[in-house]
């Protein structure tokens, strides 16, 4: 009787060693300046904090204008440099999802 209750014991330590180990897959967002958009002019608007933050804490920021990123309108874009952006420069939509915020209405 305890060989039978061993060799279950046994078989189903084996079984469970062949599952699948769970992994996390954690992507890291990079830190960016980002300015709000003026879809009117086609231009940046002001800089939200002189600091770089990730996408997800500009959405959480205080000076973030009511971007919530649900929709299709860019709201907030976001940029590696600071040095080469200002208020009022031409605004080309970035490619990369991590580097624009979006809305759903325009303002």
């Amino acid at each position: 009787m305890a060989l039978v209750a061993l060799a279950i014991a046994a078989v189903s330590y084996t079984l469970m060693s062949f599952g699948e180990t769970p992994t996390t897959v954690t992507l890291d967002e990079p830190a960016l300046y980002w300015y709000e958009v003026n879809l009117d002019d086609n231009e940046l608007g002001p800089q939200i904090d002189p600091n770089p933050m990730t996408k997800t804490a500009a959405l959480g920021s205080a000076s973030n204008p009511g971007c919530d990123n649900s929709g299709s309108v860019i709201c907030l874009v976001g940029f590696e440099d600071d040095d080469t952006q200002e208020e009022g420069s031409p605004f080309t939509p970035p490619a990369s999802e991590d580097h624009r915020i979006n809305k759903s209405t325009a303002p």
